[in-house]
């Protein structure tokens, strides 16, 4: 009886102590309660554990410069207000990659039967790799900090079933990015959302329309244009995985039996918040890569059925937010995220799914925060929230909902157009597809303007965003040049722009531009896998691995896109270029000939191999063997239509001539000294025969008849956009026109056009005379 006692005695007090400690807060005002500045940085995800009245974050990292490691996470405590950091025990030679994805949200949720943190994560998980350290899901014992291998061998993803597997292209085992949530009611978690990865396709034939992919009878994957006849087809989902559920009990992922088209689309980072009393999981937003989402979803726990539902008002669209169920209030909350042009937000939400009514509370946070995450404690009846914020601090913070008091804000009037991250981001914004401005200028006039052998800048209505570490191309039969490629701290987006010669005028795609995660902009390249809207995200520079097919009248990338010129969209997947240089571009030169359009590379110390592109088939046919060795990013191609033959040169000038009538390559010795540096693209010009190459102050001509160089002074335009690099400055003639075109983005962050009205009988040529000041031994 007297333990009886004790123990309710001991009961009260702590129940006591949980209500003095909720009651420490005030109603209705967001509450600081840990200063990340003394001990995290983000983004860790939180995890209330009313097992331990505390709540958990993981990954971090120390702010005192002790860096990370991927066992340790922070277990923060109201009573104390503080965070301990736990190094947890991982199985011997395991690590989990916990930054590799440069400080990227992670997907994980807190099981309450088995008491530990499941973790959507990987080791090793390029879908082409395959082995017994392919492992997709992990858990940690937050009491013990014992890390174990939750499931090895699986994927949510399929592969390029009918190309060549590149572990680029073809992406990851499991999604990155993606949310996950527990469904009491079932007792399995539910994953959402999430990319880097080659996607799923339907089961079997389903409706399709105008823009959707699908693997068509030929076993390729194309896109339905608007003269397609096809109405039925197996569906391609590009990066889209669908729904899985995780069982406590089998401990196995299963995909949900709905169809995917029937599911909410693919996203990044959609918020998701189960309610207990309805027994239903609901969704909001998330981020497709071209713009945030404000679409609202129900998931029927006992059917196991996605439903998207029309709600009362609508927030802004948003992703990375934070939602919670609150059960005194019967709403969900949502806080925090980012709006279009990952603009952070600081506005607060409540969701009736009674009534199907959002609705704004007039409780904003201390400062607008993305990658928000947090929890519930039912004991004191207490929101955390927490999130990366501006300044990449983490703080932790305390809410206690009253609604009976809190006061509604008045809905503002959302500019649609905002939703997307090319309108909303304010460094380099971008018009939306048909919204590129006009031009009425006439080539002919412009031309006259301009002094013979003299560059001019053009003035353009509305210039593109620059595209660095790369080449730009162009095509003679359509008089349009075009811009791709980025990474380095460079532009992130994913789009071909196009520039039409004849009425000066930029424009995008007519798909809105796709755009690497906020996370890894400033990155050298952006995630595997393949986007939402079926391309690659830029895994690497552009460097020269892009050409105009002639043939097909398309643009091919490295990342096996195939851009139609005329419809201005990306239409067909196909074959990765046969040979790897060690990198997802892998460094391959192409050009464009009258037969086609053709791709050399040369990995270091392998032999050389000379390819063209088969649009038709999806896919590239070896042509040569062998050749100039130890290719790199400045080496770059010209086609010499005269003697139909391919001209190679390194930066030094080395020159290599490949011949298709024999199909061999030869050196070929210059009879002349060779110009101090060639690197950039080059072009030829059949009025001199001779191939022109521009850098610094000079433009080079090589007479391919004598073998000889010469140069000609670099007249007009700024001098900060000559050629100083050998890369961004591609010089492409135009035989109708007689100019040469060139596309910088050396002055600013937008493109240049610079033209050259060539005249070769005012031309002062100089026979080249100079000394290599440097040798460039083993990277001509």
């Amino acid at each position: 009886m007297k333990l009886t006692i004790n123990a309710l005695f001991i009961c009260l007090l702590l129940c006591r102590f949980l209500q003095t400690q909720a009651q420490d807060l005030p109603e209705n005002k967001w509450i600081e309660v840990f200063k990340g500045s003394t001990g995290l940085k983000g983004p860790g995800k939180f995890h209330w554990i009313s097992d331990m009245d505390a709540g958990v974050l993981w990954p971090v990292e120390l702010k005192s410069g002790h860096g990370h490691n991927s066992e340790q996470f922070a277990v923060f405590s109201p009573k104390e207000k503080n965070t301990t950091i736990k190094i947890g025990s991982m199985p011997p030679k395991y690590k989990i990659d916990a930054y590799g994805s440069r400080r990227s949200p992670w997907a994980s949720v807190y099981l309450p039967t088995l008491k530990k943190i499941l973790f959507l994560q990987r080791k090793n998980g390029y879908l082409s790799k395959g082995g017994k350290d392919n492992i997709s899901s992990w858990f940690l014992d937050p009491q013990t900090g014992k890390w174990e291998i939750a499931v090895s061998n699986f994927w949510m993803t399929e592969k390029s079933k009918d190309q060549t597997g590149n572990k680029y292209r073809d992406g990851r085992i499991i999604p990155y990015w993606g949310n996950l949530v527990y469904d009491a009611h079932n007792k399995e978690a539910l994953s959402f959302g999430g990319g880097g990865t080659w996607g799923r396709t339907s089961k079997k034939k389903i409706s399709v329309k105008k823009g959707d992919w699908i693997l068509d009878d030929k076993k390729q994957f194309r896109r339905i244009l608007a003269d397609d006849a096809i109405k039925e087809a197996i569906r391609w989902f590009p990066a889209h995985c669908g729904t899985w559920l995780f069982s406590e009990s089998s401990k196995k992922w299963t995909a949900l039996k709905q169809p995917l088209q029937d599911q909410p689309s693919a996203r990044l980072l959609p918020a998701m918040a189960y309610d207990s009393e309805a027994k239903k999981i609901i969704l909001f937003g998330g981020d497709d890569l071209a713009k945030c989402l404000d679409d609202t979803w129900l998931y029927d726990c006992e059917n196991k059925i996605w439903e998207k539902i029309e709600t009362k008002n609508t927030p802004p669209a948003l992703a990375g937010q934070l939602m919670v169920y609150v059960p005194e209030h019967k709403v969900i909350l949502m806080t925090g995220g980012y709006k279009g042009g990952w603009r952070n937000s600081k506005e607060t939400w409540i969701f009736e799914l009674e009534t199907k009514t959002w609705s704004k509370l007039s409780l904003d946070l201390p400062a607008a925060a993305a990658f928000s995450s947090g929890g519930y404690d039912p004991k004191s009846k207490t929101i955390y929230f927490t999130a990366l914020g501006n300044k990449k601090i983490q703080n932790i913070y305390a809410l206690k909902l009253n609604l009976s008091s809190v006061a509604k804000s008045k809905m503002e009037q959302q500019n649609k157009d905002k939703d997307y991250h090319s309108v909303g981001w304010s460094r380099v914004s971008s018009p939306l597809p048909g919204k590129w401005p006009g031009s009425k200028t006439d080539l002919s006039d412009r031309l006259k303007k301009i002094p013979a052998n003299t560059w001019a800048k053009q003035k353009t209505p509305l210039a593109a965003p620059v595209h660095v570490w790369g080449t730009y191309i162009y095509d003679v039969n359509s008089h349009k040049g075009f811009g791709w490629g980025g990474g380095h701290s460079t532009y992130p987006g994913a789009e071909i722009n196009t520039y039409d010669l004849i009425s000066n005028r930029w424009t995008g795609m007519a798909d809105a531009t796709n755009y690497n995660p906020r996370w890894l902009h400033g990155m050298v390249s952006g995630p595997s896998g393949v986007s939402f809207s079926g391309w690659a995200l830029l895994p690497s520079h552009a460097r020269k691995s892009y050409g105009v097919d002639p043939i097909s009248n398309t643009v091919v990338t490295y990342g096996g896109d195939i851009f139609d010129i005329q419809k201005e969209m990306f239409v067909k997947k196909m074959q990765n270029f046969p040979v790897s240089w060690g990198g997802p571009s892998t460094q391959v030169a192409y050009v464009t000939a009258s037969h086609g359009l053709y791709a050399y590379s040369a990995p270091p110390h392998k032999e050389g191999t000379l390819c063209k592109a088969n649009v038709k088939d999806a896919k590239w046919e070896i042509i040569a063997k062998g050749g100039p060795k130890n290719h790199r990013e400045y080496c770059y191609l010209c086609y010499d239509p005269k003697r139909d033959r391919l001209m190679y040169f390194y930066r030094d000038a080395t020159t290599w001539a490949f011949d298709f009538k024999t199909k061999t390559w030869q050196e070929e010795k210059a009879n002349s000294k060779l110009p101090l540096l060639t690197a950039g693209d080059a072009t030829y010009i059949p009025e001199m025969d001779a191939i022109l190459t521009v850098h610094s102050d000079k433009v080079y001509f090589y007479k391919l008849a004598e073998k000889k160089w010469y140069s000609a002074p670099y007249v007009g335009d700024k001098s900060r956009r000559k050629n100083k690099k050998g890369r961004d400055h591609s010089p492409i003639y135009d035989p109708k026109y007689k100019v040469v075109i060139r596309f910088s983005g050396a002055s600013s962050k937008w493109m240049d056009v610079i033209i050259m009205r060539l005249d070769p009988s005012t031309l002062k040529l100089t026979e080249v005379n100079e000394i290599q000041m440097v040798k460039l031994k083993g990277k001509k």
